[in-house]
């Protein structure tokens, strides 16, 4: 999503999740329809901004996507902590 979460109170009541859920359904709307799973990594440079790396794996794997999505991290993991300050 080409965005940040919002905070708590923007979602607290019905006016506003619908205005807020209705800015990010769109760019998961394929992984629901395709019913697969997904999930999101942080991948932004430490003190950066919140930024996420989506992997999306097929119909009832999710056991081998959440395999996939920890040798992710710690190549993220790894990556971040070779950048220059």
């Amino acid at each position: 999503c080409p965005t940040v979460a919002p905070p708590l109170s923007q979602v607290a009541d019905d006016a506003g999740w619908i205005a807020v859920n209705s800015r990010f359904v769109l760019w998961n709307i394929i992984t629901n329809l395709l019913d697969r799973c997904a999930l999101t990594l942080p991948c932004g440079r430490p003190g950066g901004g919140p930024v996420g790396l989506t992997l999306m794996g097929e119909h009832l794997e999710d056991g081998a996507l959440l395999s996939l999505g920890r040798e992710a991290e710690a190549v993220l993991q790894g990556a971040n902590r070779q950048l220059p300050g």
